[in-house]
């Protein structure tokens, strides 16, 4: 299983102008650059083009819409992961005002080959296929499961689409302001990174010793 880094995300939901969030703006209010000193800033545009576009800057990228701003670490690693969490804190201490409602943090996991160790996840007690006639085998199965931790919802969905198995994580927190938001954010997401990547290990195991009882 191989996590889609791509993928992984910190989501601010709420009432975002994105006309502020411009690479200028963010340059002098979030990482206090001194008045004519320039911060490069890379923006990547959608293949759909009405799609907002993506910024990337010292280290960190998002991408703003009304209603929610999306923000990705660039490199895999803690200090990758804590540069886009404090970049989420300076935005909401800048932003008092801003209406927040949830932030999400996101985390996938794919195998483009499963074993049938893997697949055996989805063996569930469900007969519907036997009762379809001209049914020959399983096309698409998705199993969702939510988990509280603390005062996050974990939701946890496993599916099989195509051949593909994917491990989609999302650590939801409902908050009320962006300074509730801003104290809850704090060292979590590259905890809860851990927590994805402790639990794919566990997988992994499992799935190694499942093999070795079954071709030994």
């Amino acid at each position: 299983m191989r996590l889609l880094f791509d993928q992984v995300s910190l989501v601010l939901l709420g009432g975002w102008n994105p006309a502020i969030l411009q690479p200028k703006w963010i340059a002098k209010e979030i990482f206090n650059t001194p008045e004519g000193e320039d911060v490069p800033a890379t923006i990547t545009f959608p293949l759909n083009i009405s799609g907002p576009p993506k910024v990337e800057m010292k280290g960190v990228a998002f991408v703003p819409t009304n209603d929610n701003l999306a923000i990705f670490p660039t490199q895999p690693d803690e200090d990758g992961f804590n540069r886009a969490e404090q970049f989420a804190i300076n935005l909401l201490r800048e932003l008092p005002h801003t209406p927040i409602s949830a932030f999400g943090e996101n985390f996938v996991y794919v195998e483009d080959d499963p074993n049938d160790e893997l697949l055996r996840i989805f063996n569930v007690n469900d007969d519907i296929d036997t009762r379809v006639e001209h049914a020959t085998g399983m096309a698409k199965l998705s199993i969702k499961k939510s988990m509280q931790i603390g005062e996050c919802l974990l939701n946890i969905t496993r599916s099989f689409d195509d051949g593909v198995v994917k491990f989609s994580f999302n650590f939801h927190y409902e908050v009320n302001s962006a300074e509730v938001a801003g104290r809850a954010l704090g060292d979590t997401f590259f905890r809860n990174y851990t927590v994805c990547q402790n639990v794919m290990q566990s997988y992994n195991a499992d799935l190694e010793e499942l093999g070795e009882a079954n071709h030994g």
